[in-house]
């Protein structure tokens, strides 16, 4: 496999390649063949990657000159390319070169190498920008590097695949991260928890309806648990459920979900829907 890391965390992925594997990483100002960043004994100031950082070599790299480095690029010979991102919409457009008003130092080379349909993209970033703002979106309000390029999103909370027509999927989460409400904003546009609405009950059409009624992600969640409780009926317990759901963790909030509704037995299956947790 070729692989380009971006600048940023990418990089770091260089130290935790398995050795069973090959891997050869190539940097966009002429160099095929990275190793891990270098220990204090082994730094060579004259040897550095697109970022400006000092690099390690693997034997039998090699060095070229940048249009020898991009004709790879956009020829689509790269297998996969690591960016950083700045913001990543839920149908894989992506934002990562600049922000208005404030100082860009160079484009770089992101826009080639996502425009290749052959490279897969994994943008790997920090869930969230300053003050906490969402990086994961439904719509990127930044300068576009590419539209509909990206085909996983990695940060230190989760792990997403995308689908540029039918949005984000959310496949990991990290360990102990409580989705209901402490991060649920950032993750209920997506159509990770449509399984999870449907098992309680909820139509595709009252899903789009709670969504489309509520002026945040965290308001749709609350209107789609009261039409939830609207066909459970109006019982303590369900009352009770609903009101300790912010101290829940995603696993537990639903398994007990559904060992009410099945001990109830108003548990509504909808045919075609996955009983598995999602």
């Amino acid at each position: 496999m070729y692989a380009n890391l971006g600048l940023g965390i990418p990089p770091l992925a260089s130290d935790f390649i398995n050795p069973s594997i090959t891997v050869h990483l190539q940097s966009e100002n002429g160099v095929l063949g990275l190793g891990p960043y270098p220990l204090q004994n082994e730094v060579d100031a004259d040897l550095i990657n697109a970022g400006k950082e000092t690099v390690t070599v693997l034997p039998g790299a090699s060095y070229f000159f940048s249009d020898e480095s991009f004709a790879m690029i956009r020829g689509g010979h790269v297998n996969l390319t690591m960016p950083g991102g700045m913001q990543v919409s839920k149908y894989g457009d992506l934002a990562n070169w600049m922000i208005p008003g404030k100082m860009v130092k160079r484009m770089g080379g992101a826009m080639d190498l996502v425009s290749s349909a052959k490279t897969k993209v994994v943008v790997t970033m920090e869930h969230s920008a300053k003050g906490n703002a969402y990086k994961v979106m439904e719509k990127c309000t930044l300068p576009l590097t590419g539209k509909q390029c990206v085909n996983r999103i990695i940060t230190e909370k989760a792990v997403f695949d995308v689908d540029n027509k039918k949005g984000l999927t959310l496949i990991e989460l990290w360990e102990g991260l409580h989705l209901f409400f402490d991060y649920f904003a950032e993750i209920v546009p997506f159509n990770s928890w449509n399984p999870l609405m449907r098992q309680m009950g909820l139509t595709d059409n009252e899903i789009l309806v709670a969504r489309a009624r509520a002026a945040d992600p965290k308001e749709a969640l609350y209107k789609m648990l009261l039409v939830w409780r609207e066909k459970m009926g109006q019982d303590a317990s369900v009352n009770t459920l609903l009101a300790a759901l912010d101290t829940l963790g995603e696993r537990d909030a639903m398994e007990k979900i559904q060992d009410h509704l099945l001990d109830s037995g108003k548990y509504i299956y909808e045919e075609g829907a996955s009983s598995a947790v999602p």
